[in-house]
């Protein structure tokens, strides 16, 4: 193997454990002026070996398992009174699924930026968003009328019946 070869590895090696990339050229062995502009340098050419030294440390299954479990995750709340647990409650962690939801739209190639659009009157457009076979589409909604829903009252426990 090629000095250049075990350096490029090295250098994988380096960020796909947590190293910054400066800090994992240093470690490669590479110079102070590659090392200065190792992001520009290195980067491009070092994708292959990281893909490979990634798939070693984090395949891609198991990013795809870790992302879903961050989709479904919950918090658990602890109560406490004179210094002593008292109860607990697991609570849908809304953040947290919002940014996993948020990593795995970015990793499927799903922009995730906010975008308001106005009409020549300056009035809000209405849009529908359409999932057709596993794609989003978007329409526009001329209406710009709620959807009606038909929701039921639910007795309320506190009222005698």
């Amino acid at each position: 193997m090629s000095l250049d070869l075990k350096r490029r590895r090295k250098f994988a090696d380096g960020i796909a454990a947590g190293l910054p990339i400066r800090k994992a050229a240093e470690q490669a062995g590479y110079g102070h002026n590659t090392c200065t502009h190792a992001s520009s340098q290195l980067m491009p050419d070092a994708r292959v070996a990281f893909r490979q030294a990634l798939d070693t440390y984090l395949p891609l299954g198991k990013i795809a398992a870790k992302v879903a479990e961050g989709a479904d995750a919950f918090d658990t709340k602890f109560f406490q009174f004179e210094g002593k647990v008292t109860d607990t409650a697991n609570v849908i962690a809304w953040g947290e699924r919002r940014e996993y939801l948020k990593l795995a739209c970015n990793l499927l190639g799903i922009s995730t930026e906010r975008v308001e659009h106005t009409g020549a009157d300056g009035e809000a457009i209405g849009v529908d968003v359409v999932a057709i076979g596993g794609r989003s589409t978007i329409q526009r909604n001329h209406d710009l009328t709620p959807p009606t829903l038909d929701v039921q009252p639910t007795p309320d426990a506190t009222q005698e019946p």
